[in-house]
């Protein structure tokens, strides 16, 4: 195990700013301002998704990421859902909690950081065969910059693997995640891979997984036609270009670039979210997850604070609600 030092300065405001410069910074905000390191500090040994699900990401991994290759679980835990029955080179573990990650009898070696602190992995450039981030990418306050690091790390023709469910750890989610539907979700994960520099970016299919999992992939210059070639080769079925947001309403975005403009133009955006919290009251998993994922977790007033925070969202805009 080593633990990631200070490399250079953290990124700051203004950096997710530049990345992504539509949104206010009231959106990359959590509802616990913490640093991570008190929210991760007691080890949680459970499944943060179902069997079913498990086995969907286990598959995917097993069509895209080579044998013998070197892998990377960013923001990892005490199980990785890499296949059992595929040997490779290495499994470079990240995480918060060294007692999950040392727990992992998948990884070889593993290092803990705050991403959010310090974007910058402590990882040779061209080194990773495949990385996989599983259920994490609503937490990440810098993530343009963390995917971007990804760029630099992976092979060419090395695939990034971003799968996430319909639930998380409200407190610890961005707001702008808490705000947005899951199928929303899929376009903002594919605006932050573009931003980071990933040529082919491509949303699989609900159909191809199970029900409440959701997937975007990213691939880099000849990368992107390795992907594309990987996932046709596989038969895995990507929804068509142009065509990523046709489970959303007529009046949510299609596109990526047309997350941004919906939000600040507030359409929905107040009235989904607090009907949301009024409508779902929070169910505790037994791990601490909502799995309405939408408002502060045994909170009295969550309708109120829910309307806070899409006025927040939404003032950052200068857009009055």
């Amino acid at each position: 195990m080593y633990s990631a030092g200070r490399r250079g300065q953290p990124p700051h405001p203004v950096n997710r700013m530049n990345d992504l410069p539509e949104f206010p910074p009231s959106a990359f905000l959590k509802q616990d301002p913490a640093p991570d390191e008190h929210f991760y500090a007691a080890p949680r040994f459970v499944s943060h998704i179902d069997d079913d699900a498990i086995a969907s990401v286990t598959d995917l991994y097993r069509k895209l990421f080579p044998s013998g290759g070197v892998i990377l679980d960013l923001m990892s835990s005490w199980v990785s859902h890499l296949p059992r029955d595929v040997a490779y080179a290495q499994v470079v573990g990240h995480g918060m909690n060294e007692q999950e990650l040392a727990a992992n009898a998948q990884l070889t070696r593993y290092f803990v950081q705050n991403l959010d602190a310090d974007a910058l992995l402590p990882l040779d450039s061209a080194s990773i065969d495949g990385a996989a981030i599983c259920v994490s990418i609503q937490y990440l306050q810098t993530p343009v910059a963390v995917l971007r690091e990804l760029t630099r790390v992976l092979k060419p023709g090395a695939p990034v693997v971003i799968t996430f469910s319909n639930r998380c750890f409200p407190t610890k989610a961005i707001a702008l995640w808490r705000a947005l539907s899951d199928e929303q979700h899929s376009r903002l994960v594919a605006l932050y891979l573009q931003r980071a520099g990933f040529s082919a970016v491509e949303t699989l299919a609900p159909a191809r997984i199970v029900s409440g999992l959701f997937c975007v992939m990213g691939g880099i210059g000849v990368g992107g036609m390795l992907l594309e070639a990987r996932l046709t080769e596989e038969g895995l079925e990507v929804e068509p270009e142009h065509v990523k947001g046709s489970h959303a309403s007529r009046d949510e975005p299609n596109e990526p670039e047309q997350l941004a403009e919906w939000v600040g133009a507030g359409e929905g955006a107040v009235e989904n979210l607090i009907l949301r919290e009024e409508a779902s009251p929070n169910r505790d998993t037994g791990d601490g997850e909502d799995a309405h994922r939408h408002g502060p977790e045994g909170d009295g007033d969550a309708l109120a604070k829910a309307a806070h925070l899409a006025h927040v969202l939404l003032a950052g805009q200068g857009v009055d609600d």
